[in-house]
């Protein structure tokens, strides 16, 4: 609690609001365009804090939009090593998931690994043939909307900030799913059992 106090106090952010990480690459196939939508509509937002975290080829718009439209409650930060990002991570609330909406093959953000490791609940925005947020919704670690549905976007983020208490509960069935599914024991029990 302490480390986390310190650093809402280092970057200026408020003890009441809720902090959203959208981590790793910054590319064309993130659907960033949906992203800054999301940014500029909570500008004047005091319960939500964004910070971003990466690189790639919209790095230098990203920062553009936020210094051009103001947004107080946003920070961008170059890549991290992995310690370093997981220990941002664990001082955020929500872990952000962008898929470009014209994905036409199933595609699997590997950022959400992070999320999932550190506890935190995800909010995913992606295309209809990614099934992550099927599987975000039937594990009960998150919400998720269709890439490009900003009002529905903008609803999940005022649920999850007026019931900030079920976060917890949502973040630890992550890491539950995390255990029972992505770590290279319960690959490697699934392989063995085909063979």
């Amino acid at each position: 609690d302490e480390q986390k106090t310190e650093f809402r106090i280092h970057n200026g952010i408020p003890a009441e609001a809720l902090i959203f990480i959208y981590g790793g690459n910054l590319g064309k196939s993130q659907g960033i365009e949906f992203y800054l939508e999301v940014l500029k509509s909570k500008a004047l937002d005091s319960r939500f804090f964004f910070l971003t975290v990466g690189s790639g080829s919209e790095f230098n718009r990203i920062d553009r939009v936020i210094k051009k439209y103001s947004i107080g409650n946003a920070r961008l930060i170059p890549t991290l090593p992995k310690d370093e990002f997981d220990k941002v991570v664990s001082m955020c609330d929500v872990g952000l998931i962008f898929l470009n909406s014209y994905f036409t093959v199933p595609n699997f953000p590997s950022r959400i690994l992070s999320y999932m490791e550190q506890k935190k609940p995800v909010l995913a925005a992606t295309d209809s043939v990614t099934d992550i947020g099927k599987i975000i919704i039937r594990n009960l670690f998150g919400y998720w909307v269709m890439q490009g549905d900003k009002q529905a976007f903008l609803e999940k983020m005022d649920s999850m900030f007026e019931s900030k208490n079920m976060l917890s509960d949502l973040g630890i069935n992550g890491y539950n799913y995390l255990l029972e599914n992505y770590t290279v024991s319960s690959s490697y029990n699934k392989i063995i059992k085909h063979v």
